[in-house]
């Protein structure tokens, strides 16, 4: 029985340059879009521990830009798997010759470099990896007000103040397990002057004031207060987007440098050369200057004899 041409055989002739080079973009595309897959489900998953433990009582601008970003993050996975799925069918269509050679000539950058690369290969997967990148940032920034009261219930900062508990609010959200579920938050005020509009993670009676740590840090939106357990998840929490924010703004400073010295273009061995010896001439010496050379004295004549 002959093999069907599209599974297997001998390279083409005429066009095996170009279906090798077609099967190579590819494998590298559907790469990029794997670990855009994998890098949004880390970020959904680090964003769920977050909206259920720190976040549960969020209000105002702080619960819409994390309702948003859980919104961008599932969009950006599910067209990363509409992707992976469409190459990954695009490429079982090709001949097993071709794939084989593809495979064995694909060399792919090491992941950690992909997004800090120049110049840009991909312009598609780099977009959206940049895009994954400038959400996690943006989670960092909304978290930073929780983390730093975290570590300050930690270590004892902060006074006691009273705690005036005044409604309820419901907010769902993705549980660890990766099941659904809703929580309800207290809001209410401290007894301060003047008073801070604060939440409270669960459900106290309402009218009944308690003694709690106030927060060193009010910021954008309406503080939530800690206790030991929430403190230790926003501690955690944050230690993950605090790691990948450190990584990128790392890799953003090296692929500048990298754009600059690209645009300097390359340095001549005598340029090299003059910049090293002044290097090495010491900080406290002076350059020598040129100074202008003694003239001879002039010789006087003697009056002519009368």
């Amino acid at each position: 029985m002959t093999e069907s041409p599209s599974r297997g055989g001998d390279l083409p002739g005429p066009g095996a340059d170009h279906a090798v080079a077609a099967t190579m973009h590819l494998l590298h595309r559907r790469r990029g879009w794997s670990w855009v897959l994998a890098s949004s489900l880390v970020a959904l998953l680090a964003l769920a521990v977050i909206r259920a433990s720190v976040w549960a009582g969020a209000t105002g601008a702080l619960a819409v830009l994390s309702d948003i970003t859980l919104i961008l993050l599932l969009a950006v996975a599910v067209a990363a798997v509409i992707m992976v799925i469409t190459d990954t069918g695009r490429l079982r269509r090709r001949q097993a010759a071709v794939r084989t050679a593809a495979a064995s000539q694909t060399t792919h950058h090491p992941v950690a470099h992909h997004p800090f690369r120049t110049p840009v290969h991909d312009l598609a997967s780099h977009v959206f990896v940049w895009f994954i990148l400038s959400i996690v940032l943006i989670v960092t920034a909304l978290s930073l007000p929780d983390q730093v009261n975290a570590y300050a219930y930690v270590i004892g900062a902060g006074k006691s103040v009273t705690f005036m508990p005044q409604s309820y609010s419901l907010s769902c959200h993705t549980g660890r397990s990766g099941g659904g579920g809703c929580s309800t938050a207290t809001n209410g005020v401290l007894e301060t002057n003047p008073p801070v509009r604060v939440a409270w993670n669960g459900q106290v009676p309402l009218g009944q004031p308690f003694g709690v740590r106030q927060p060193v840090w009010v910021a954008w939106s309406t503080p939530t207060l800690m206790n030991g357990d929430m403190a230790a998840d926003g501690i955690g929490a944050g230690l993950i987007f605090d790691l990948a924010t450190a990584g990128v703004i790392a890799g953003f400073v090296h692929m500048v440098r990298r754009a600059r010295r690209r645009r300097q273009g390359p340095v001549s061995p005598v340029t090299a050369g003059a910049h090293w010896v002044r290097s090495q001439r010491p900080a406290n010496r002076a350059p020598k200057r040129n100074r202008p050379a003694k003239r001879a004295p002039k010789r006087s004549r003697s009056p002519n004899p009368t």
